[in-house]
């Protein structure tokens, strides 16, 4: 195996492990490159160039193939998977028309083609998506669990956290106490009337228990790493709270 594949395969091994590096990581990866692999600056950062890592916040799959998550919720995988295939099929086409023109993101279309394929198969892969769905959520400064990025305003984060800040970091159901800082990730704002409202009186401060028994809720947030933590840690408690 030549040195470029050598490296060309340690990219790989890396992108499958890492949604995304940050730029230190980069510098890192490409100092290998020259040093471990006897790679020119220029050669190893035209093959990380098309490796399609991401460098930098976390992409968010749903907005490349053009869906949201509130597109998903609610359905059996089966019908996730379709329509996770036919979104791709159809953007995969358009890249493979565009030829070389230039993106105005300044990715190549092979590079775009390549987070295309990240996206199908994160997508597709039930543990995968939901996996991807908290790192979207943490990445917005809560979660309503039900909606991607572009789903909320530009000042979501103020008004999440003016939200919950407003309520003593306490659920406005239950009542459990969740301000200290490490528990604060289980306090969701709550869209009362849908996630088109999003002024101060349309959102409640909910734990992530109370949050998962709104309606229409409970088949995506049960299943969320954040639940699962709040319920090994409070379950107790939040069930004598609720009576559930």
């Amino acid at each position: 195996m030549s040195k470029r594949e050598e490296f060309r395969t340690r990219l790989n091994t890396i992108k499958t492990t890492l949604q995304t590096i940050t730029a230190e990581q980069r510098k890192e990866i490409l100092r290998l490159g020259v040093q471990q692999h006897g790679l020119t600056p220029n050669e190893a950062a035209d093959i990380f160039n098309a490796s399609g890592i991401i460098v930098g916040g976390h992409v968010n799959y749903f907005e490349v193939l053009e869906l949201s998550i509130s597109d998903v919720q609610n359905l059996n995988d089966t019908i996730i998977v379709s329509r996770v295939k036919a979104a791709h099929k159809k953007l995969y086409n358009a890249s493979l028309i565009a030829g070389g023109r230039p993106r105005a993101d300044g990715k190549t279309e092979e590079q775009w083609r390549t987070v295309l394929n990240q996206a199908r198969d994160t997508l597709k892969d039930p543990q995968k998506r939901l996996e991807h769905i908290a790192i979207l959520q943490t990445d917005i400064g809560t979660t309503s669990g039900t909606g991607s990025g572009s789903n909320y305003p530009p000042e979501w984060k103020l008004l999440s956290f003016q939200c919950r800040e407003e309520a003593g970091w306490k659920c406005e159901e239950c009542s459990i106490d969740l301000g200290l800082s490490h528990n604060r990730k289980f306090l969701h704002a709550h869209h009362v009337e849908g996630l088109e409202h999003n002024q101060p009186e349309d959102l409640k401060a909910l734990c992530v228990g109370c949050h998962a028994e709104q309606p229409n809720h409970a088949q995506l947030l049960k299943k969320l790493p954040v639940y699962l933590e709040f319920m090994d840690k409070y379950g107790d408690i939040w069930r004598q709270l609720t009576g559930r």
